[in-house]
């Protein structure tokens, strides 16, 4: 009933088809004597007589606030009367003049930031779409047309020149085919105003297809050198001689490796102490490798007991006692 209201009922701007147009006013009561009055100050006043009284009765004085005042936040701009700031825009537009916008003057209004699929050269990207504004004074100079909300919807999206259209009880289907004016957002009532926008602004544009083969050429070239990198690296990887897999806690027999065997152990030697080990003498940088099982049973799984400190290379246990090859050479 608010709308239905609200476009029959009060002032109306009617356009002839001579190109004239004509203001008037419809009261929803014939029988009232209405008064409207421009005081000195800019405000107007609607006034009704009061026939028992004798007088005339103030009903309104507009503006009331700021968001009364014609067009305060511009073209395409939604004037909120509890907001801070109390002007924006509408969703897919941006302000005309951003300097003044934060300054506080918003009549300059909002502009559109990408160009409708009608409006590109190319013709290109998706189809357009519509935003909801729920709770809206709905935009002045709409054309009304006698159709359901569907056919209402593909009307306007058929007319490149359509910014807008809703769909109101008793009105039926309203199009704006110019900019959206003297916008209002209400907390209670109102209606809903759709808003076109271009596809981008839905954050549903496709990706250009050279860009997806790129991506996945790149991607590609990439999977290829990270595998030709692990081959080199497993090629340069010394290759260990294999180690005994277990050992207890008591004894451990360790493996010892034949410099004479091995083209990877370096035949100068390095420090005046050797070991002797079965009747050969292995240079002090041919240290033996012992397999990680070994390791453990001699630190008692890295116990904290047998912690002697920490160095620049890790930290330095103590081992009880363990074997270092098979001829059992013990050494505490």
């Amino acid at each position: 009933m608010t709308a239905f209201t609200t476009y029959q009922y009060g002032f109306k701007v009617t356009r002839e088809s001579d190109g004239k147009f004509y203001f008037t006013y419809n009261p929803s009561d014939n029988s009232e004597l209405m008064r409207f009055q421009i005081t000195w100050n800019g405000f107007e006043e609607q006034k009704r007589w009061n026939e028992t009284a004798k007088k005339w009765q103030v009903m309104q004085l507009q503006p009331s606030e700021d968001c009364e005042t014609y067009n305060y936040c511009g073209n395409f701009g939604v004037c909120t009367p509890s907001g801070s700031p109390k002007c924006r825009c509408m969703q897919g537009f941006g302000p005309r003049h951003p300097d003044q916008w934060r300054l506080g003057n918003w009549s300059g209004g909002c502009e559109r930031r990408s160009p409708l699929q009608c409006q590109r050269n190319n013709n290109s990207g998706g189809e357009d779409g519509f935003k909801t504004l729920r709770s809206t004074k709905l935009p002045d100079f709409a054309d009304v047309q006698s159709i359901s909300s569907d056919p209402c919807r593909e009307t306007c999206l058929n007319n490149c020149s359509c910014k807008a259209y809703a769909y109101v009880s008793g009105i039926q289907c309203m199009i704006w085919n110019g900019d959206l004016i003297d916008v209002q957002h209400s907390v209670d009532g109102g209606n809903t105003l759709y808003i076109r926008l271009a596809d981008s602004e839905f954050g549903r544009s496709r990706m250009p297809t050279y860009v997806i083969i790129l991506i996945v050429l790149a991607g590609l070239a990439f999977l290829a050198i990270s595998i030709w990198l692990l081959w080199m690296l497993k090629r340069r990887l010394k290759v260990l001689p294999a180690v005994t897999p277990a050992c207890t806690s008591s004894t451990c027999e360790l493996p010892v490796y034949d410099p004479s065997k091995s083209k990877e152990f370096s035949t100068d030697a390095s420090g005046s102490t050797d070991l002797v080990i079965e009747g050969s003498q292995v240079n002090g940088s041919d240290l033996p490798m012992f397999n990680f099982n070994c390791i453990a049973a001699a630190t008692d799984n890295f116990s904290e007991e047998n912690k002697l400190g920490q160095g620049g290379f890790g930290l330095v246990y103590k081992v009880s006692s363990y074997v270092v090859d098979v001829s059992e050479y013990n050494r505490s």
